[in-house]
């Protein structure tokens, strides 16, 4: 709920989904609000992906007590480091034009403390981010190999030509599939973590989210799976 109410909160004082009565005064009671109303909402609709949120979350949180950073390897290698860090604040008044502006500097402190809130709230996106890009990459190896050459690709949705359409589309499949048989994502991040910890606080990381009974194959025969 935290991170649904960080980012409501950005997103409101961007300027998006503004409504009336809502000001700079009571931005956060508000945003505060529809997080938990859409946190209720995550929970009821899709049960498995709040539960594995909240793994990751207290993976993050337990590495993060211990003043360490989460690293993990993605499937294809890649080495990924997450490390928020305390950040200090700075008011600054200055002026533009014929107006006063006020402004808040952020940067990290000199003592390089992990900072526990802002790792719990960020592994979740930036480890499905880091899954995200597995994927990209290991279908544009298939894809390489099925002749295809020409893409466009913004973060999860791929564009090819016409005429390679239909080869791109098994890769993704493909590679999706092959991405989440081969091996267990989540009990590999929990072996990263235990890795890094005292031998002493391994008693104290989360048992890994129950499985249901999809058959992750059945995406190799699906209509729809990827923009």
């Amino acid at each position: 709920c935290e991170y649904t109410l960080d980012h409501l909160s950005e997103r409101v004082e961007a300027g998006e989904g503004s409504a009336d009565g809502i000001n700079a005064e009571n931005v956060f009671p508000a945003s505060r609000f529809l997080a938990l109303l859409i946190w209720d909402s995550i929970g009821e609709t899709v049960i498995a992906a709040k539960a594995a949120m909240s793994y990751l979350q207290a993976l993050a949180a337990l590495a993060a007590g211990e003043g360490l950073p989460v690293v993990w390897q993605s499937p294809i290698g890649f080495l990924v480091s997450q490390a928020y860090y305390d950040m200090k604040e700075y008011r600054v008044k200055t002026r533009l034009g014929a107006s006063i502006v006020r402004m808040t500097i952020r940067e990290e402190g000199e003592e390089k403390k992990i900072d526990i809130r802002r790792q719990r709230n960020g592994i979740s996106p930036n480890f499905v981010h880091s899954l995200d890009a597995a994927a990209m990459c290991r279908s544009i190896c298939l894809a390489l190999e099925g002749g295809v050459t020409s893409y466009m690709m913004i973060h999860d949705s791929y564009g090819v030509p016409a005429a390679d359409a239909a080869t791109m589309a098994r890769c993704l499949r493909t590679a999706f599939v092959g991405m989440f048989t081969e091996r267990d994502v989540l009990a590999d991040l929990r072996e990263s973590i235990a890795a890094m910890l005292p031998a002493e606080k391994h008693d104290k990381l989360p048992e890994l989210p129950a499985k249901g009974n999809l058959d992750i194959r059945q995406v190799l025969q699906s209509v729809y799976f990827f923009a």
